[in-house]
């Protein structure tokens, strides 16, 4: 777990050595700027190396891009070539992106994301790492939007793996600050129900 969690933080230990104008750019990059990008996996291991980090880690580093139907970067590896650990962290990493990429207006919300990951993206991932991820996350991860039944809106703030269509939501209301705002649980609020992601 340690390394897997060391693996996480550092997997984009590469972008130190990509200049901003490409990593920050907003734009479509070109095909040259695409690939100076996709450099950072091998600088993060050049670097990890340097000081010293665990292999595992490093692998994580080097293959958090890779994709189990070999059409990842950098060197195009499928299924059981890749990494137990780096297949986890390219789901996660994927996910991340899908919410928050670069240019703020093609982000994608939590709901969305997951439902592109698995009906369209699948055959890219770890199956059993995919499926543990729904299901911690549920239908509607933690951030989404909702619309509830009463027409309320409301965030998701945590998932109910026993009943993932009624996760924890905190109710927005402009009148009321955030501390003060009601929470429902909506395993029990049976008569609430989602009817929406935003």
């Amino acid at each position: 777990g340690r390394l897997l969690g060391v693996g996480a933080m550092l997997h984009d230990l590469g972008h130190v050595d990509i200049p901003d104008k490409v990593l920050k750019k907003r734009d479509a990059l070109t095909r040259a700027e695409q690939e100076l990008r996709n450099l950072h996996c091998e600088y993060g291991l050049k670097r990890g190396a340097q000081i010293g980090l665990d292999p595992a880690v490093l692998r994580i580093i080097g293959q958090h891009h890779e994709q189990v139907d070999g059409s990842g970067f950098p060197k195009g590896l499928k299924g059981e070539q890749i990494d137990p650990l780096a297949r986890i962290v390219a789901i996660v990493n994927h996910y991340d992106s899908l919410c928050n990429p670069v240019d703020i207006t093609k982000a994608l919300t939590p709901h969305e994301a997951l439902s592109l990951m698995f009906a369209q993206r699948r055959a890219k991932f770890d199956a059993h790492a995919l499926q543990v991820l729904v299901r911690r996350l549920g239908v509607y991860p933690p951030g989404s939007v909702v619309v509830l039944s009463n027409d309320a809106i409301a965030m998701v703030t945590s998932v109910n793996s026993r009943s993932p269509l009624r996760p924890w939501v905190v109710v927005y209301d402009p009148n009321i600050p955030k501390d003060e705002a009601m929470m429902l649980d909506l395993e029990h609020e049976t008569q609430i129900n989602i009817s929406k992601a935003l």
